[in-house]
């Protein structure tokens, strides 16, 4: 059993209410428990999550005419960076607006390499298509982050939510292998079938050979 999940049952089987400090270490205890997983997971690169609105959606970067400003880590990796990016909070929950600056709004992810990454996205307010709104990305910042810097975070402060999008990509994972097995199992079987005609085709030949000899 691996220790991360051996941690987690122990922890679990106490039968009191979980303290914030629990919650950060199961979760600490479920991302190691996926790190090794991670490399085979299907990803999707930054620029193509949906992080701002258009209108009465949301758009993602690659769609945007001018490209942001990249800063930090990002400057060096562009947006194409692949991870698992939890955009499941209510998105007007993440908005950060603060008199005098920028407003902005963040995004955590998981890159393949395990590493757990903060996403600053700041952007402009503009009137959009026939006056609906559309909000511009100015600067796209990424960097290393923190299980517990994630709960202080507008928008990710449950702990159990954040937890529950690490439970949905193994549920999501395991649902995607479980597929490729019944496919690889179907094919299989045709080989098997197709195979075993054969031998009894070439079974037949030689009989038949021989009695015509």
């Amino acid at each position: 059993m691996p220790r991360a999940h051996e941690a987690a049952l122990l922890l679990l089987m106490r039968h009191e209410r979980l303290s914030q400090a629990d919650w950060v270490e199961l979760i600490k205890f479920r991302l190691a428990h996926i790190k090794p997983w991670l490399k085979d997971m299907p990803m999707v690169p930054f620029s193509d999550v949906e992080i701002l609105q258009n209108e009465s959606f949301l758009h993602h970067l690659a769609h945007q005419r001018e490209v942001p400003a990249l800063l930090g880590f990002t400057a060096k990796h562009g947006m194409k960076v692949q991870g698992l990016f939890d955009v499941g909070p209510l998105y007007l929950t993440t908005i950060v607006r603060t008199q005098g600056e920028r407003p902005f709004r963040h995004v955590v992810g998981i890159l393949r390499t395990g590493r757990l990454v903060l996403i600053k996205v700041t952007f402009v307010d503009e009137q959009g298509n026939k006056g609906r709104g559309y909000q511009r990305a100015l600067t796209v910042e990424l960097r290393d982050t923190t299980v517990e810097e994630i709960l202080t975070i507008q928008g990710y402060t449950d702990p159990k939510r954040f937890w529950n999008f690490l439970n949905d990509q193994i549920k999501a994972f395991f649902g995607r292998r479980q597929k490729m097995l019944e496919d690889a199992g179907d094919l299989y079987r045709e080989m098997a079938a197709e195979t075993k005609l054969l031998s009894v085709l070439d079974l037949y030949l030689i009989q038949h050979d021989h009695e015509h000899v």
